[in-house]
């Protein structure tokens, strides 16, 4: 991946690749249990939970996802399905490659942030696409997730240097 340095006007060239992907845990109860109708699951809500690690002397940064499905009010108090994953990404040249801001800290820029982010976001997707076996969860869209927005909170959360 490329991206322009507006500091000193280079480009630099972030070389990464995909460490790892597990699922952590997964669940999936039978709606019927709740007396809920497919048009109760249908309209549904989903939570989701990101957390960010970033190990600097191996270069790998981590995201760990918790995605739980609600169904629509007022039965919302519990979850239908969910998954957690853990998508680690290590970085060649970690330390060459970004800014570093303390002993400590490193300034990653958001496009690059917001690109694996994506990746983790659309696998555990996919992850949840195999493993739902209900018919009508199969047909439940998920929606469009906001990465940027998901940044700016681990950012105020100061997991990531703003």
């Amino acid at each position: 991946m490329a991206l322009n340095n507006k500091r000193d006007k280079k480009t630099i060239f972030i070389q990464f690749k995909i460490d790892s992907i597990k699922k952590i845990s997964f669940y999936e109860k039978d709606f019927k249990e709740y007396n809920l109708t497919s048009s109760d699951v249908s309209k549904g809500t989903v939570k989701l939970a990101v957390s960010v690690n970033i190990n600097i002397s191996n270069g790998i940064i981590s995201f760990t996802i918790n995605a739980d499905f609600h169904p629509k009010p007022p039965h919302d108090n519990f979850s239908l399905f969910g998954i957690e994953s853990l998508f680690s990404f290590k970085v060649k040249d970690f330390k060459n490659v970004f800014d570093q801001k303390d002993k400590d800290k490193f300034k990653i820029p958001d496009s690059f942030m917001n690109e694996i982010l994506n990746i983790a976001i659309s696998g555990t997707r996919g992850m949840l696409a195999a493993l739902i076996s209900n018919p009508s969860y199969s047909k439940v869209i998920l929606p469009i997730i906001d990465t940027k927005q998901i940044l700016s909170s681990l950012k105020a959360e100061n997991l990531l240097v703003p």
